[in-house]
């Protein structure tokens, strides 16, 4: 990660933090499992609990977090605190409570580490973000109208090398070329905002049209990838019960046969209606089925896609007695669609090796980049 994109994203989760009164609601529900523990005749203690567990299940399901983009959700996973925010500290605390429901005394002593952690990550925020403000370190924001894609390329899969990550940046141009040029009708070069790491991660700039095409088409193919991960981690205990690799040849084709299929089914979707491309459209199904299945492959080898926006304001009315507000510009309907596609973009850490096996960019594509 970079500097700007934690100072942005530490100023998300103190906002948050500090709206829905987190750490006190945890802490509440602590001490009234204590109560309970100690004084179990007492109706107020249970009262406190219950008061406790409804306050959060009210707030967490609306909190900010679970809105963040999947990069964004990584990096609350890298500072380990992705369990301390909206729904996954609902799924950690309703657990517990479920699993301990007629002994307090265990529930309380499980608790007690998350209103810890919940103290300890509040104090640090203020001071990671006063240290921010005193080195002039600005936010990384969207401005209005703005979007972002990212990617982030396991090292694994460049080896650390610089000749091999600079190849993948070339390939990634490539992959993604042919969304643009159906967004658009053309294919500039896409332009770099910012490269990190610990994992390469890399974030491109994108116009509207393209930002929403690029995201539709990654929510289809995760929804498809879904499909084969039972069948990626059944392959994985037939490998450690020694089941030959032949033998299970017959698993591995199946799943990317189920990922082909539906990947001709978002080709055909995506070029529906785009009859003003003559004779390009063929051309263009071609690049897009092979695009996707490099991206399907990606994602089966680590990677993670992200593509996230800042919607422009709407516009006012001009005339005072009109009630109805103007119709959004194509520009903002692009826009509200990737906010809501966003936070589906989830990364998804499957059990196993990969399994896909699917045709990508001819070799001799690969020796003249």
């Amino acid at each position: 990660m970079n500097v700007e994109r934690l100072h942005a994203i530490a100023v998300a989760v103190k906002q948050e933090l500090d709206a829905q009164a987190t750490p006190a609601a945890i802490e509440r529900l602590v001490n009234g499992l204590q109560a309970m523990v100690e004084m179990p005749q007492q109706p107020q203690s249970q009262q406190e609990v219950s008061a406790a567990i409804s306050e959060l299940e009210t707030r967490l399901p609306t909190a900010a977090s679970n809105e963040f983009s999947a990069s964004w959700r990584q990096t609350l996973q890298e500072l380990g605190i992705d369990d301390l925010l909206g729904d996954g500290l609902l799924q950690v605390v309703t657990g517990i409570m479920r699993r301990n429901e007629m002994t307090p005394a265990i529930a309380n002593e499980e608790l007690k580490p998350y209103a810890e952690r919940l103290r300890d990550t509040n104090s640090e925020l203020n001071a990671m973000i006063q240290a921010f403000g005193f080195f002039d370190v600005p936010t990384e924001d969207l401005e209005p109208g703005e979007v972002e894609l990212s990617v982030l390329i396991p090292r694994g899969a460049v080896e650390n090398e610089l000749p091999d990550l600079g190849q993948e940046f070339i390939r990634l141009q490539r992959v993604l070329g042919p969304f643009v040029e159906l967004a658009t009708g053309s294919r500039p070069d896409l332009k770099v905002r910012a490269i990190a790491s610990s994992d390469f991660s890399v974030y491109l700039a994108a116009v509207p049209a393209a930002g929403w095409l690029i995201a539709s088409a990654l929510d289809k193919v995760l929804d498809l990838y879904k499909k084969v991960l039972e069948i990626r981690a059944l392959r994985q205990q037939l490998q450690e019960q020694a089941v030959p690799d032949d033998a299970m040849q017959g698993i591995t084709d199946y799943a990317s046969e189920i990922v082909a299929r539906g990947i001709e089914d978002i080709v055909a979707e995506m070029t529906e209606g785009h009859e003003e491309l003559g004779g390009r459209i063929h051309e263009l199904q071609t690049e897009l089925r092979r695009s996707l299945n490099e991206i399907a492959t990606r994602i089966d080898q680590g990677y993670n896609f992200d593509v996230r926006s800042e919607p422009l304001p709407l516009e006012e009315a001009e005339d005072e007695d009109d009630t109805a507000p103007p119709e959004p510009s194509v520009d903002q309907q692009h826009l509200s669609s990737i906010h809501q596609i966003s936070p589906r973009l989830k990364f998804l850490t499957p059990v196993g090796q990969p399994i896909l096996s699917l045709p990508e960019s001819p070799s001799e594509d690969r020796g003249s980049e």
